[in-house]
């Protein structure tokens, strides 16, 4: 076996050009192959695999709830009637861009919603009311009761909030639909929310709740890094906006998995280059000369080439976390 090392060594140092070519030529081979390889930057496959650790991983990936991020807007101000829907419009403003990660947002209950609630009472008046209720109508049907109505209509549709109310009065001008609409308010199990300009609010006041409904798993911190590392932005920016009024803060399983990825992918970084400088250090030292350390290497970057062109031919994705 010696023998055909040493004839190597003799082939190469007389073709010393051509070998250099070659071993550039290969190097190449395996660069093109290893760029092919798709790297995924799943968080849980970090955990040992085991057929219980499977099932884990499994049922994470199948509960979407987990995959929400809660965006919380508090109330910094020191005025009682400081509204936190300026800052909440805002933020919805700013994540426009962002739509392309965005499935969609939750906490805001737009016109629509309200119009069909109203539409789906009204025409299911009678399934929503009882006796108490229908003394209330008959009340409602008396001559001043109706002009009375009417005067409060006239009024409602002279302000500037005739935009919302008109189509409510145009369909029910004696506002008995709203009679059906408190009995769905006796339905809201949770009393620690209220509904403030449109937006979920704590009873309190002090917060202000929105859901993202990322398009990628909490998993795929690949995607998901640009997502949470422009919604970082966009908070510091409104937190240096709205200063002593609110402060925006979130969280939610794609933001605490792409921080992990992050921490461990920058680890990982550090600990193979502190690694590396002490070993060059050490072998620049023991060999008094600069260039034989990155000769020693040299075999080691080979193999490391050679290893992902054979892991291109025999998986479809490897772990750029795991491994």
């Amino acid at each position: 076996m010696h023998r055909f090392f040493i004839f190597l060594y003799y082939l190469i140092s007389k073709n010393k050009l051509l070998s250099v070519l070659f071993a550039a030529g290969i190097a190449l081979i395996c660069l093109f192959f290893a760029s092919k390889i798709n790297f995924e930057e799943d968080i849980n496959q970090i955990i040992p695999k085991n057929e219980k650790s499977d099932l884990t991983a499994k049922v994470l990936k199948q509960l979407n709830f987990s995959d929400k991020i809660i965006v919380i807007i508090e109330n910094k101000s020191k005025e009682d009637d400081f509204q936190l829907s300026e800052t909440a419009d805002t933020f919805l403003q700013k994540i426009k861009p962002l739509q392309k990660y965005i499935g969609s947002v939750q906490g805001k209950v737009n016109d629509n919603e309200i119009s069909e609630t109203f539409d789906f009472v009204n025409q299911n008046l009678p399934l929503f009311l009882d006796k108490n209720d229908y003394k209330e109508i008959a009340r409602k049907l008396n001559k001043d009761s109706i002009a009375r109505q009417v005067e409060n209509n006239y009024i409602s549709l002279a302000s500037p909030t005739s935009l919302v109310t008109k189509e409510f009065i145009k369909k029910d001008p004696l506002g008995i639909t709203f009679l059906g609409i408190k009995k769905l308010n006796a339905l809201n199990i949770s009393k620690d929310f209220k509904l403030e300009n449109s937006y979920i609010v704590t009873k309190d006041g002090k917060n202000l709740l929105l859901f993202l409904d990322p398009k990628n798993k909490s998993n795929d911190t690949k995607h998901n890094e640009a997502f949470i590392n422009q919604l970082n932005e966009i908070k510091d920016n409104l937190n240096k906006q709205f200063k002593g009024k609110t402060e925006i803060s979130y969280f939610g399983s794609p933001v605490i998995a792409v921080a992990n990825a992050q921490q461990i992918k920058k680890d990982i970084q550090n600990t193979v280059m502190i690694s590396m400088t002490v070993l060059l250090i050490l072998l620049i030292y023991y060999f008094r000369n600069f260039f034989t350390p990155i000769i020693v290497f040299l075999p080691t970057v080979f193999s490391v080439l050679l290893a992902l062109l054979i892991l291109y031919f025999i998986k479809d994705k490897i772990s750029a976390i795991s491994r």
